[in-house]
């Protein structure tokens, strides 16, 4: 596509590994023309507001994050999700939406631990990641394509805590809680299929001329 000219929103997993990636940025930056991954999640209306909020102070630095994403598959070795040579797996499935509320919100980790069950056909049936943040904030995420899990989200600051309610990668209610001053419920449902918040985005930048996304 880009090749051929055209401005690219690509749904996730962006590409399989960092070396695709690298030269589909390239790629785009040579042409000038927009590229961003389809992650939809954040551009929500929920997630967008969790973000003001903590970029606000509500519930002061965050120090942790909890979320994971992981559902039960009947196994068919064939299928996307088992299928190595098709990007089979729960981090590439699923397991980049907790990696990228992480990211959202506390950058680039510096340091990195993991596990994984690896199935019969070679992907991760299961797997869960530690990451450390130069700041001494930690997320604790983990996601399966064998095994349900709640879908849930909850970021916790110095002065109190946003859960992301479930299914968080597509949610409509967000819970602030505030050291000394309670709870509140925020309900915020997206419209449509959710999808046409990062379309929006999209074509936001390309009118503005930006070859890139700063969400």
């Amino acid at each position: 596509c880009l090749r051929g000219g055209k401005h690219v929103l690509c749904e996730k997993p962006f590409t399989i590994n960092a070396a695709e990636t690298q030269e589909i940025i390239a790629e785009a930056r040579q042409r000038k023309l927009f590229l961003m991954e389809a992650m939809w999640t954040r551009f929500i209306p929920a997630v967008q507001e969790a973000h003001r909020l903590i970029k606000a102070g509500a519930i002061g630095a965050v120090r942790m994050i909890n979320a994971d994403f992981g559902y039960r598959s009947s196994f068919r070795p064939e299928s996307r999700a088992f299928d190595p040579a098709l990007g089979g797996g729960a981090l590439l499935d699923v397991g980049i939406y907790p990696l990228s509320l992480a990211s959202m919100l506390l950058g680039t980790p510096d340091r990195i631990s993991s596990l994984a069950n690896i199935g019969q056909t070679g992907v991760d049936e299961e797997s869960a990641f530690i990451l450390g943040y130069p700041s001494g904030a930690m997320a604790v995420l983990y996601t399966a394509v064998r095994t349900s899990t709640p879908q849930d989200a909850v970021i916790m600051g110095e002065n109190g805590m946003i859960r992301i309610h479930p299914p968080f990668w597509i949610p409509k209610k967000l819970t602030l809680t505030v050291s000394g001053k309670g709870t509140q419920e925020i309900d915020l449902p997206y419209v449509a299929n959710g999808y046409n918040y990062e379309a929006v985005e999209v074509a936001n930048c390309v009118r503005a001329g930006q070859l890139e996304s700063a969400i």
